[in-house]
Order: C-alpha cells, then sequence, then structure tokens
C-alpha cells in the first residue's frame, strides 16, 4: 500500500516524495465544512460518557495569516451561566463548579458514498504531521493530534492518537494500513484538547498551541460547500449545499436511520431532543453536518 500523508507546516525531507496521484492542497481552518468540531463530555466523579454533540469551530481554535491556534473552550461555561446563581446543573455541581471535563475536537473531513472516483487515500496508511511553533497551555490540558476513520453509518470506528508535548517541533499520527480497508467512507484529521471547561475570565491564563497554516496530500476531488440552520433547530432544518442535493439521511447517535428525504427541508420535528447527523448527497460529494435538536 502507498502511504498518503497529510502535513501541517513545511514539508519535511524524511516524508515520502509527492508523486503524481497526489495533490497538495491549502488548509484553511474556518466554519464548516473547512473545520469541523465535535465535543465528548465526561462525569468528573466516575469519568463515564455524559454527552456528546457537533460543535462550531470557531469556539475551538482561531486563525491568523499562516497560523492556527487551538484554544480552550469557554463558550459552554458562559452559555450554561457556569458564573452565576442560575447556571445549568447538568454542567455544574454548584457555581463556579464544573461537573464535566471535555474532549473537544476540531477537524477536517473528507466523505465518499462509495460512487464515483474515490479518494486517493481510501485503503491506504493515513499520516497527520504538525508544526508546533508555541505551547502555553496549562498542566490540566492535554493536546493531541489524531487520525479517525469509520465506515457508512458511522460502523467500525477506528482512532489513532498522539499527545503533543510543550515542546516545538515536527509531531505525526499515523493510522496504520493494517487498520484501513477499501469499507472505508468516512476520513478525518485534526487536533483533539482534552481538560475542563474554561471559565471565560481564566482564559487568557489557561493557554493555546500554535501550528503552521497546514498543507494537505489528499485525492483531488470537485469541492462543494454546504451548511445547515438554524442549529440547534426545533422543527424544519435547511440545508444548502453549492450543487444539487439529491438525498439527505438523517441518522442518530447510534447508527440509526430516523429520516430520509430528497428535500433540503428536513422535517425534525418528528426527532425526539438529542445529537444527529445529516448525511447529505450531491453527485459530486457527501457530507455530513452535525446538528442538535431542541
Amino acid at each position: 500500500m502507498r502511504k498518503i500523508t497529510f502535513l501541517l507546516g513545511t514539508l519535511l525531507l524524511s516524508l515520502p516524495v509527492l508523486t503524481s496521484a497526489q495533490v497538495e492542497v491549502n488548509y484553511t481552518p474556518g466554519v464548516a465544512p473547512t473545520s469541523l468540531a465535535f465535543v465528548e463530555a465526561f462525569n468528573i466523579s466516575d469519568g463515564t460518557s455524559a454527552t456528546a454533540f457537533g460543535y462550531n469551530a470557531d469556539f475551538t481554535q482561531s486563525f491568523s495569516g499562516t497560523s492556527v491556534t487551538i484554544i480552550p473552550n469557554t463558550e459552554i461555561w458562559a452559555s450554561n451561566g457556569g458564573s452565576t446563581p442560575d447556571f445549568n446543573d447538568f454542567w455544574f455541581a454548584s457555581q463556579g463548579i464544573p461537573s464535566k471535563t471535555l474532549d473537544v475536537l476540531t477537524f477536517n473531513e473528507t466523505l465518499w458514498d462509495g460512487t464515483g472516483d474515490a479518494p486517493e487515500f481510501l485503503n491506504e496508511e493515513l499520516t497527520f504531521s504538525v508544526d508546533l511553533t508555541e505551547y502555553t497551555f496549562v498542566d490540566d490540558y492535554t493536546l493531541k493530534i489524531s487520525v479517525t476513520i469509520f465506515e457508512q453509518d458511522f460502523a467500525n470506528f477506528r482512532r489513532e492518537t498522539v499527545t503533543i508535548p510543550n515542546t516545538p517541533g515536527s509531531y505525526s499520527v499515523t493510522m496504520p494500513a493494517a487498520n484501513v480497508s477499501d469499507a472505508d467512507r468516512v476520513w478525518q484529521w485534526g487536533f483533539i484538547l482534552e481538560g475542563p471547561m474554561a471559565n471565560p475570565d481564566d482564559a487568557a491564563s489557561l493557554g493555546t498551541a500554535i501550528f503552521d497554516q497546514a498543507v494537505l496530500s489528499v485525492g483531488s476531488f470537485e469541492e462543494t460547500s454546504f451548511s445547515a440552520f438554524p442549529n440547534p433547530v426545533q422543527d424544519k432544518l435547511t440545508i444548502t449545499s453549492s450543487a444539487t442535493i439529491k438525498n439527505v439521511e438523517v441518522y442518530d447517535i447510534t447508527g440509526k436511520m430516523v429520516v430520509s428525504t430528497n428535500e433540503s427541508l428536513v422535517n425534525t420535528g418528528v426527532l425526539n431532543a438529542g445529537v444527529y447527523f445529516a448525511r447529505v448527497s450531491t453527485d459530486n460529494a457527501v457530507e455530513t453536518i452535525r446538528f442538535i435538536k431542541k
């Protein structure tokens, strides 16, 4: 199997030389679908999973010029009244005392529906490499880089991670060739910040990690943009795309399909409150959009 390499920062001489089958593209952090985010929350009391949901990458990263900065999450604290007497008791044991810790994922994602031209990294070993220029996170936080792969309907989930130390340098994580297959349909690569919810008043003292702007080596395919609103949603989710939408399938967090339609206006009124995934198909792309039903 060939080795396809995602690169963040300057290409290293020790890495494989790109072939004609590989294409370099710039990684530009931004709103979905360019950058995506996901939150996994755990109970501090016993470490068990508490909830998981799609998130806004604006709250997990910042970017300027050629650098990308991973930042602590302050939005969950602020939006749930952590510093007020009216705190949300799901997230806080008492005023100012969180009951949850977070794994906050910030990543790029490529999907393939099994038809048409496949991404070149199908059935190939994947490596994601980064150039760290500054690390100031306090010890409460652990930052990792990751490669995640799974099949259609979120089956056969696999993730490889490498912890980033506080020393500037080049680091990489690899999904071994033995762990990939031609049944894979979703590829994700990016960052995982593990640690507490951040009080906005303390944000400046909690630190960040800064990386050079990404250059990725990936398969060549036409880029299609997607968006969905409102999110969270109550009765109707509107999905837009730069290409004609052929089909929308909605899955719950167990992977069960609960809605299927060929319309861009999705009836979410029939859904229970929770986290869902809308799988949107066009002629040349498939995108998964995470949304919350109120």
